[in-house]
C-alpha cells in the first residue's frame, strides 16, 4: 500500500504504525516497526514524537529542515538522518542521505542509475565485437525471438561459446517488458534436463537485461521438415519423445511452455533435441505477465483455449502444441486445420486426440500421449501373448485345465484342438506356431481380424478406418497382393474424395453454392458417413438464401442510386421506373417510397412547364392552332395562371381576326366569280347575234 500522505506517496507495509519516510500514521492496530527502525517512541497511532515536539498529524514538509528529526529514515538506505539530507530534483524524494547524492547532477543515485540504464537501453543495437557485462563478446547474430535478439558469443572467462539473448527494443521501454523477459530466464533456470536448453547466467549489462544460455549447434525442426519432407511415425518418435520428456519434466515442476512449435525445437549434431524459448512460460497459476496479443503462442500450434485466454490455460495446452508439431512432422502440412486422413493410419487417432479442441477430451498428461504413440507403433507380433506351458490343455470355453493328451474338455466337452489356418494341420488350441508349416497362429488370426475389419469398413465406405485396419494387417503380412490391392483401392477413394472436397470448397468459397453442392454430393456418395460433408450440404440452402438476399440488396442499392440520380436530374419518368424496380427487390425501402410519392406531382409540374414552353414556342412561330392545343393540354394538368390565360386570349383574338379576314376574302372571291359568270353570259349572248 502507499503512504496516506499524498505529498509522500511512498510504498509502505499495512502493519507499520508510521511511514518511515514522512512519519505519517498508518495503522492503529499494528505494532510492527518498519525497516531501519523508528528512533523516537510512538505514543499513539496518530501521535508521533519528532525531536522534543509532540504532534498528532504528519509534520509539514516545509518545516522539517528547521528542526532535528530524530525519526526520519533515508528512503534509499533506511538509516537515520538528521540535518545531512537533501531533496532529489528528479524524483522529489526528501530526507536522502548526502552520500547518495551525485555531485554532477545533484540527483539521487537511484535516478542517475535509472537514466543511465534508459540511455543504454535506448542506444543502438549491440554490434559485432561488443562485450556484454564485461564478459560475453558478441560474435554474430543467430536470430530474433519473440522478446529479444539472440547472439552467438564467447564467454571470455571460461573460453566457451554461448548464446546471449538480449531484450528487444519493443519490450525494453517498460518494466513489464523486463519482467516478461526475466520470466523466461527464471522458467528455464528452474529446469535441468537433457532436452531443455541450459541457462548459465542471468544479469544486466550496460543497462540491457540478458540471458546467457547453452549454444546448441544444430538446425531448427521447421528447417529440417522443410528440407526433409514428412517423417514416418518411427522416424518422428525420437524427436517427439525427447520433447515430450522435456515437457513432462517441466509440467511436474509447474512450468507451462505455451509456445511449443518446430521453430522452438533444435536437433543438434548428435541427434539430441532441445526445447528452446520459454519466453511465454508460466510458473504455476500465479503469473499474469500475458498482455494483449502476448502469450497467444503461434496461431497454427496454439490450442483453442490459449487463443481465447492465454492466462487461464493449463499444461494441456502444451499437449495440443506438441500434437500440432507431430502433425506437421508426419504430414509436412500446416496443422492449422488438422485432417485425420492426412496422417498415417496407425498413429492418426493418437495425434487427433492430442489435437482435440475440447481440453477435456485431450490427453491429461504428456506421458499418456507419448505412451500411446509408442504403443501404436509396436508390431502386433510384439504384442502377442506368451502362452504358458501350464495352460496348454486349458479349455477356451470353460477354463478347465485338461490333460495334455485330451482332445476334448473333461468338464464341458469342447474341442481342445484347431486346424492351422495355413496348412490345416491339427493343433492344440493355444499353440503359437504350427510345427508343420511354421505359421504364427496368433499373427495369422490377428491378420485375418484386421483384414476383415478393414473389408467391413471399406464396404461401409469408411475409408479412414479401413486404411487403418489394412495398415495393421500389412505390418503382419506385407506381401499379400489382395491386401495391397485393397489398400490401393482405399487410398484412391480417399484421394478422389479429397479432390472433390477441395474442388467443392473452392466453389463454396466463391459463393457458387449450387455447383459446390453437386460436387459435395458426389463426395458424399463415396463417403456417406462424413459429418463434415453432411453438415456442409445441409447449410447450403441457407447460404444460397443469404447470398441471394445480399445480391438483391446490392441490386436494390444500385437501382436506388440510379433512381436518385435520375430524380436529381429531373428525369422523373426514368426515376419512377427505377424506383418501382427497387420496391420489387426490397418492398421495405423507405427512401424509394418517399421519392415515388413525390414524383406524380413533379411530373405534372414538369409537363405543365413543358406544355407552356411549347405553346410559347408555337406562338412565336405563328403556329397558333398548335399553341392553342398545348394550352388545352396543360389546362387539363393544372388550372391556367394569368400569363397563360392572356396568351390563350391573345391566340384566340389572332385566330378570330384571321377568320374574319378569311371571310372577307371569301366574299370578295364569290363576288368576282359572280361577275365573271355574268361577263361570260354576256359574251355568249353577243356571240349569238
Amino acid at each position: 500500500m502507499k503512504c496516506p500522505n499524498e505529498k509522500c506517496n511512498q510504498q509502505v507495509q499495512p502493519d507499520w504504525k508510521v511511514c518511515p519516510f514522512c512519519q505519517t500514521p498508518i495503522n492503529s492496530d499494528s505494532g510492527v516497526t518498519p525497516p531501519g527502525g523508528i528512533i523516537d517512541s510512538v505514543v499513539k497511532a496518530d501521535s508521533v514524537h519528532i525531536g522534543d515536539k509532540h504532534i498528532h498529524e504528519a509534520p509539514d514538509p516545509s518545516k522539517r529542515k528547521s528542526a532535528t528529526y530524530t525519526g526520519m529514515l533515508c528512503p534509499i538506505c533506511h538509516r537515520l538522518v538528521k540535518d545531512d539530507w537533501f531533496e532529489c530534483p528528479e524524483c522529489k524524494r526528501k530526507y536522502i542521505c548526502l552520500k547518495h547524492q551525485d555531485p554532477k547532477t545533484n540527483k539521487c543515485i537511484s535516478c542517475v542509475k535509472k537514466s543511465q540504464s534508459e540511455l543504454a537501453i535506448s542506444s543502438s543495437e549491440i554490434g559485432i565485437g561488443a562485450v556484454v557485462a564485461g564478459r560475453y563478446k558478441i560474435v554474430s547474430v543467430i536470430g530474433e525471438g519473440g522478446m529479444g535478439t539472440v547472439f552467438k558469443a564467447i564467454d571470455l572467462r571460461l573460453s566457451r561459446e554461448v548464446a546471449v539473448k538480449c531484450l528487444s527494443g519493443n519490450d525494453k521501454e517498460d518494466q513489464a517488458g523486463i519482467d516478461r523477459f526475466m520470466q523466461e530466464a527464471k522458467s528455464i533456470a528452474t529446469l535441468s534436463h537433457l532436452n531443455i536448453v541450459q541457462v548459465f547466467d542471468v544479469s544486466e549489462g550496460e543497462g540491457i537485461p540478458f540471458i546467457c544460455m547453452e549454444l546448441v549447434d544444430g538446425k531448427p525442426l521447421d528447417v529440417i521438415i522443410k528440407d526433409k519432407g514428412k517423417y514416418s511415425p518411427k522416424e518422428a518418435l525420437p524427436i517427439i519423445k525427447g520433447i515430450a520428456q522435456a515437457l513432462s519434466y517441466a509440467h511436474k515442476r509447474r512450468v507451462i511452455h505455451r509456445d511449443v512449435k518446430p521453430a522452438n525445437i533444435i536437433q543438434n549434431s548428435d541427434g539430441v533435441v532441445k526445447l528452446l524459448d520459454f519466453g511465454l512460460a508460466r510458473i504455476g497459476q500465479s503469473s499474469d505477465l500475458s498482455r494483449t496479443g502476448y502469450g497467444l503462442g503461434t496461431e497454427a500450434y496454439a490450442s483453442p483455449e490459449q487463443k481465447r485466454d492465454a492466462k487461464s490455460v493449463d499444461h494441456r495446452t502444451d499437449i495440443y502444441s506438441l500434437g500440432a508439431t507431430a502433425y506437421e512432422m508426419l504430414t509436412n502440412e500446416s496443422p492449422i486445420v488438422p485432417r485425420e486422413n492426412k496422417l498415417p493410419p496407425e498413429i492418426s487417432n493418437v495425434i487427433m486426440k492430442a489435437l482435440e479442441p475440447l481440453v477435456e477430451q485431450r490427453y491429461f498428461t504428456i506421458d499418456e500421449f507419448i505412451n500411446d504413440y509408442e504403443e501404436k507403433l509396436s508390431s502386433p507380433m510384439q504384442k502377442k501373448q506368451v502362452i504358458s506351458t501350464d495352460t496348454i490343455g486349458k479349455c477356451a470355453e470353460c477354463g478347465n485345465v485338461n490333460a495334455k493328451d485330451s482332445k476334448y474338455c473333461e468338464k464341458c466337452g469342447a474341442g481342445l484342438f484347431e486346424k492351422c489356418p495355413s496348412c490345416s494341420e491339427e493343433l492344440r488350441i493355444g499353440v503359437e506356431f504350427c510345427p508343420k508349416c511354421g505359421t504364427s497362429i496368433v499373427a495369422f488370426k490377428q491378420y485375418n481380424e484386421h483384414f476383415e475389419k478393414g473389408n467391413e469398413y471399406l464396404k461401409k465406405k469408411r475409408y479412414d478406418r479401413a486404411l487403418k485396419e489394412f495398415g495393421f494387417a500389412r505390418e503382419i503380412n506385407g506381401t499379400n497382393e489382395e491386401l495391397q490391392s485393397l489398400i490401393d483401392e482405399t487410398e484412391t477413394s480417399l484421394e478422389q474424395i479429397n479432390k472433390l472436397i477441395d474442388e467443392g470448397k473452392g466453389l463454396y468459397e466463391s459463393e457458387e453454392y449450387e455447383s459446390a453442392e453437386g460436387i459435395f454430393r458426389e463426395a458424399l456418395v463415396l463417403d456417406p458417413e462424413s459429418s463434415w460433408l453432411n453438415q456442409t450440404i445441409t447449410s447450403i440452402p441457407d447460404k444460397i438464401k443469404e447470398r441471394d438476399e445480399q445480391k438483391r440488396k446490392r441490386e436494390g442499392e444500385n437501382l436506388l442510386s440510379e433512381g436518385i440520380d435520375a430524380y436529381n436530374q429531373e428525369d422523373y419518368e426514368l426515376a419512377e421506373s427505377l424506383l418501382k424496380e427497387v420496391l420489387e427487390l426490397d418492398p421495405n425501402s423507405t427512401r424509394a417510397k418517399e421519392l415515388l410519392d413525390t414524383i406524380p406531382e413533379l411530373l405534372k409540374q414538369q409537363q405543365f412547364v413543358e406544355g407552356l414552353c411549347n405553346a410559347k414556342s408555337a406562338f412565336d412561330k405563328k403556329e397558333y392552332n398548335l399553341a392553342l392545343g398545348y394550352i388545352d393540354l396543360i389546362a387539363k394538368i393544372s388550372p391556367l395562371d394569368e400569363e397563360t390565360k392572356q396568351l390563350n386570349n391573345k391566340i384566340l383574338e389572332i385566330l378570330a381576326a384571321k377568320h374574319k379576314r378569311r371571310n372577307k376574302i371569301i366574299k370578295l372571291i364569290v363576288t368576282v366569280l359572280v361577275m365573271l359568270e355574268t361577263l361570260a353570259a354576256f359574251y355568249y349572248f353577243i356571240s349569238t347575234l
